[in-house]
């Protein structure tokens, strides 16, 4: 836990000893290797997160294999191995198939892999919430963009619009940021 306040402090040299730490106390600690796989990859690491993510999920006593496997897929996905977060991906799904965030970031995977049709498919699974916030939104009509649906993008571009006037995502519609 310590190692996680100190990452969101911005110490990282703290954070990196006191998970330093953790893991010479409890080596196969899959919440301490998940968390630390995230402060690699949120430290420009992400290659090397992926092994702790891969370990934190291979414990069998784990209750929350699905979400290293997601946070595996999303650094891969971040450094652009599309290959490698597609797996990540489809394995964390299949270890918690509820998951709402895991079926969002499939759905961005495949949208940026320009296959709309499985990014919809994806996006089809997401509940109404997840949907309707401005991220959901902002992927939908990314989604309608890539299938030429002018119609579709033109009424969720209007949701964005009227709903999440001041979010990040309005403000990549107005730059045109359709591929960030």
């Amino acid at each position: 836990l310590l190692g996680l306040v100190y990452m969101d402090s911005g110490d990282r040299a703290e954070a990196e000893a006191s998970f330093g730490r953790a893991m010479r106390l409890e080596p196969d600690n899959s919440n301490i290797l998940n968390n630390y796989g995230w402060f690699l990859c949120q430290s420009g690491r992400e290659r090397e997160s992926v092994e702790y993510f891969q370990r934190a999920a291979g414990n069998r006593l784990y209750p929350t294999p699905g979400l290293a496997m997601r946070n595996a897929g999303v650094c891969l996905l971040k450094i652009g191995d599309l290959d490698g977060a597609d797996r990540a991906l489809r394995r964390a799904l299949e270890l918690d198939a509820a998951d709402p965030l895991t079926k969002f970031e499939l759905s961005r995977l495949y949208l940026r892999r320009n296959q709309p049709d499985r990014a919809a498919f994806y996006y089809g699974l997401l509940d109404p919430a997840s949907r309707g916030s401005a991220p959901g939104l902002w992927l939908a009509l990314r989604i309608a963009r890539a299938n030429g649906d002018i119609r579709r993008e033109r009424d969720l571009a209007n949701q964005l619009r009227e709903r999440y006037p001041d979010s990040a995502e309005m403000s990549a519609l107005r730059r045109g940021a359709f591929d960030e």
